[in-house]
């Protein structure tokens, strides 16, 4: 696999070493030209174990470089930039995107930790969430931890209760995190909550609990200054139709909504993206694996777009238009599918030599 991936390392200005996280080094990676990169995928092998990071660049694939079978991509605040999180290494990587070099700086390392997510603060640091730590930190430009929260008191009060932190979104200079609770270790808890965050601070207000349990998938811009939560209720539970998706918008003097329930949507929500004020893109899991318009204004599921058994698509973006992309894991013909939405077509896929996972709109 790494043969096949078109990278090589141009410069390594080396300022620290070894698995300290004071002074981190920058790379600079020398990649094929992707001047018109507007997608970046994640893609892996669960077979073999290996994975990597690609751009779509005037409609063909270009390999980036080989992560671990086990990473997230978020964006950056501002710029062409993207993090990856390697759960399996315990570190979290930031990559700015130029037309011939790739950027990379470490960010934080802690091999004990199965990471979550990163969000860049406007001091230059950054808040870090785990899956396995009831408690985000905060660390600085060099990697070193300045700020703990802890999330104990958030924990569902049943045996083996767990406050499990998720995803951030920053907003108006403020960040929120959505905290899952767990009881039996795995199981969601009667309510999950949404908390802000400040640095020196800690939690600020009281929590807010959702309206429904178990918050995934993870934050979606509304406008400016509102955001979209995935609730989608007990895990395991497909067909269910327990969950709902609501709006959050801090400066409202009611600031959550209920805009879709699963019941109107017809399905368990997986994933959806912003089409407009009115329209949502979903992709449900279960009955089947749909791609479909939802109406916000009517609160109606369109007639699906494309309808398969079994579980192929697994990641949604979109350019805020009429046009958007899907992660296809078929397992003969695994790619990147662009959807014309008014259309109402897919397009072939863009192969991929692994399965992708997940995709940023960069743009």
């Amino acid at each position: 696999m790494g043969a096949r991936l078109l990278i090589s390392l141009f410069t390594v200005l080396v300022v620290g070493c070894g698995e300290t996280n004071t002074q981190p080094q920058l790379e600079r990676l020398v990649v094929k030209a992707v001047p018109n990169a507007s997608v970046v995928a994640y893609l892996a092998s669960f077979k073999s174990g290996v994975g990597a990071v690609a751009a779509i660049d005037d409609g063909k694939i270009v390999e980036l470089f080989p992560t671990s079978s086990d990473t997230v991509l978020r964006r950056t605040a501002a710029g062409r930039g993207f993090f990856v999180i390697d759960r399996h290494g315990g570190a979290i990587y930031r990559h700015e995107l130029a037309a011939t070099t790739l950027t990379r700086e470490p960010i934080y390392r802690d091999r004990g930790a199965n990471f979550q997510d990163v969000s860049e603060l406007g001091d230059g640091t950054f808040w870090v969430s785990a899956l396995n730590r009831e408690a985000v930190v905060r660390v600085d430009a060099s990697g070193k931890v300045v700020d703990t929260v802890l999330l104990k008191d958030l924990a569902a009060p049943e045996a083996k209760g767990f406050a499990y932190p998720t995803y951030f979104w920053s907003n108006a200079g403020k960040t929120y995190l959505l905290v899952q609770r767990l009881k039996d270790g795995v199981r969601p808890s009667d309510k999950s909550y949404v908390i802000e965050l400040a640095p020196g601070v800690g939690i600020v207000c009281e929590p807010h609990p959702l309206a429904k349990t178990n918050p995934y998938p993870d934050w979606t811009p509304f406008g400016e200054r509102c955001a979209l939560v995935g609730e989608s209720g007990e895990i395991g539970a497909f067909s269910k139709l327990d969950g709902a998706i609501e709006r959050f918008c801090p400066a409202d003097a009611n600031p959550w909504t209920v805009v879709a329930t699963e019941e109107e949507l017809k399905s368990d929500i997986y994933d959806f993206v912003v089409l407009s004020e009115k329209r949502l893109l979903c992709l449900s899991a279960s009955p089947k694996n749909e791609i479909f318009v939802f109406d916000l204004r009517r609160r109606v599921a369109e007639k699906p777009i494309e309808s398969l058994k079994g579980f192929r698509y697994v990641d949604l973006i979109s350019d805020g238009g009429g046009n958007a992309y899907v992660a296809d894991r078929d397992e003969t013909n695994a790619g990147i599918r662009k959807i014309d939405v008014n259309a109402r077509t897919l397009s072939p896929a863009l192969r991929t030599l692994l399965e992708p996972l997940s995709l940023l709109w960069m743009w």
